[in-house]
């Protein structure tokens, strides 16, 4: 029981740094945070891993490390899944496809990284899944949304007319 119980304790105590950090301060992750939530995840397993003498030393860092990591980007995932489950819209516009990157594909659709100019003068990017690939000089229209945390992210609303 003890084994699972630490892992729980830090699969919680993420969940809770995530969402406090998200509604206190907000706006993109910091490379900060990034350190807390990793030394954070590391001081409760070398508390918990401290009797163990059974196994190595350098099994124990490699699996503190691991898990740190992995702890790490589960609350970057969070923290994007939790900001655009609440969104509002700032501002839709038509742009061109400056350059676009193919992922991958499911079921006859390809998954697209479409970059683009923001209205800011900034090059951004939006990943998408299409049945017809875009090509650089397509126009789209996007939606540029501001989740629930305050950070900016963009939607992909179809092919302009």
């Amino acid at each position: 029981m003890k084994s699972v119980l630490k892992y729980i304790i830090i699969l919680l105590v993420t969940v809770i740094l995530t969402l406090l950090y998200g509604f206190l301060i907000g706006g993109e992750i910091t490379l900060l945070f990034g350190f807390v939530v990793f030394a954070n995840s590391m001081v409760v397993l070398i508390f918990f891993e401290r009797k163990f003498f059974t196994k190595s030393l350098i099994g124990r860092i490699v699996k503190i490390i691991a898990v740190s990591l992995l702890m790490l980007s589960f609350s970057i995932s969070l923290y994007n899944v939790v900001n655009e489950s609440s969104w509002k819209l700032i501002e839709r516009y038509e742009t061109e496809v400056l350059d676009k990157e193919v992922i991958g594909g499911r079921n006859y659709f390809n998954e697209e990284e479409l970059f683009f100019i923001s209205t800011d003068g900034e090059e951004c990017s939006v990943t998408i899944y299409s049945k017809y690939p875009h090509s650089p000089g397509d126009k789209i229209v996007i939606d540029e949304c501001e989740g629930l945390f305050g950070e900016t992210f963009y939607r992909y609303r179809g092919e302009a007319e």
